[in-house]
């Protein structure tokens, strides 16, 4: 469990409204405090693998569907959030692979996400040098 205490000041009508608010998280392990959203419809064998991970930033994106494939969008974000790239592919196939080039990154962590007419999932890719 980790508390968090914060100062807020609010300007409404030309006044100033200041509240301290405190913020209780609790985590069943401290360790994977950080989360990646991630939903799969009900039924759905929708999956991908990215490899080689780490990689120097040359990684093949597997993605595989029970059924097929279809129009997925895949982004690539930084851990702050920022967008770094966004490409959309489609297949009738139950699979497809696709290579994706991040040579062009500073070594660090990232975070693949793949987007299906059933569902999204993500994971976590590292770039080496």
């Amino acid at each position: 469990m980790k508390k968090f205490l914060f100062l807020l000041v609010l300007s409404v009508a030309a006044q100033w409204l200041v509240a301290q608010v405190e913020v209780t998280v609790m985590l069943p392990n401290p360790c994977t405090g950080v989360g990646i959203e991630e939903y799969v419809l009900p039924g759905s064998a929708m999956d991908f693998d990215v490899y080689p991970n780490p990689s120097d930033g040359n990684f093949t994106l597997s993605i595989r569907d029970e059924v097929k494939v279809g129009k997925v969008g895949v982004s690539i974000m930084g851990m702050q959030g920022d967008l770094i790239m966004r490409e959309s592919y489609f297949s009738s196939n139950q699979e497809m692979q696709t290579q994706i080039n991040l040579n062009s990154l500073a070594a660090g962590t990232y975070v693949i996400t793949v987007e299906g007419e059933r569902g999204k999932l993500s994971k976590k890719i590292i770039v080496t040098r």
